[in-house]
């Protein structure tokens, strides 16, 4: 029995200590119905820490044509950890022009784009209103990022979303902003923008790309362009990186305006209460609380100084 003593006691420390030691576990995702004349389905990513009304950044993010919620989210996770991804599967399927015995998922047509993209804008919508609404993410901070046919719905829905979206990245996306018409360019109105592309990418020529960057910016949109050297259609690594940087910094400078923080009030002429003591004089009764009417320096000089008095004489009694 003595011969195993040190055994147990090293077996004992070694479960105490693993007990004791904060675990890191993956928050599970979720997964949401949304209906909007059809049903679409909906994955979330949360962050390994993550707790409901925490104020954890929302990217609601687009995948592109032939693409589905699960390989755009396993491409996302890795690079934007701290956010809140959200993921709403395109409401159409289409044959693919590839492999006619295979189906995909896709945002539009192009003979029925316009009535297409009205249907995805109001997906977005629906989709954020639920996860913010089930999560308690209602003063988030909310980027829009779309890639290849996203980037087509990322950049309308921002404009659709304005008054809740505060950045939209759209990379290899199809900037169709001369094509919509039905979004006003004001909407854009001090929204950050990233447009980021491959350089050899053939489907985004110069000139679309130059032409939705005056529209844009002619609404009022802080525009960035990043253009990867040598870089095709797909975003992987680097590049990815780099948008998620762009990201987190746009978050960083939006933190003050959507994270209110309680500050401790401050107490004027409050001083130490103490058994035997009488009260001092609070800032209602010094009557410098009024909302109505304003008062001259001098009287307010006069007030402060009657207040410090009343303050020392409680303090000495």
């Amino acid at each position: 029995m003595v011969k195993r003593l040190p055994l147990l006691v090293y077996i004992f420390c070694a479960v105490g200590w693993s007990a004791l030691a904060p675990s890191s576990v993956q928050a599970k995702d979720r997964f949401y119905d949304v209906r909007v004349k059809v049903r679409c389905n909906v994955r979330v990513i949360l962050p390994t820490t993550f707790r409901k009304g925490s104020n954890t950044p929302i990217l609601l993010a687009v995948h592109g044509y032939g693409m589905t919620h699960e390989d755009f989210g396993t491409m996302l996770r890795r690079y934007f950890g701290s956010f809140v991804i959200v993921i709403p599967e395109a409401p159409h399927v289409h044959i693919d022009k590839h492999d006619a015995q295979k189906s995909v998922y896709a945002w539009f047509a192009k003979d029925r784009y316009v009535e297409n993209l009205k249907l995805a804008m109001r997906v977005l919508q629906r989709t954020l209103t639920k996860v913010e609404s089930d999560l308690q993410l209602e003063r988030s901070p909310v980027i829009v990022m779309g890639y290849s046919q996203g980037g087509a719905v990322a950049i309308a829905g921002a404009g659709y979303l304005h008054r809740r979206v505060s950045a939209v990245i759209t990379y290899g996306g199809w900037l169709t902003v001369h094509q919509e018409g039905f979004i006003p360019l004001s909407s854009y109105r001090g929204m950050k923008v990233l447009i980021a592309r491959g350089e050899r990418d053939k489907r985004l020529t110069v000139e679309v790309v130059n032409r939705s960057i005056r529209l844009l910016r002619s609404g009022g949109a802080k525009v960035t362009q990043r253009v990867f050297p040598r870089m095709l259609h797909r975003p992987f690594g680097a590049q990815l990186t780099s948008v998620a940087e762009w990201a987190n910094d746009v978050v960083r400078h939006l933190r003050p305006r959507f994270f209110f923080v309680r500050r401790p009030p401050v107490l004027v002429g409050r001083a130490p209460i103490r058994p035997g003591t009488r009260r001092a004089p609070s800032l209602k009764s010094s009557g410098l609380d009024r909302g109505s009417g304003r008062i001259s320096a001098h009287e307010r000089g006069e007030r402060g100084g009657r207040m410090q008095r009343e303050v020392d004489s409680a303090r000495r009694d």
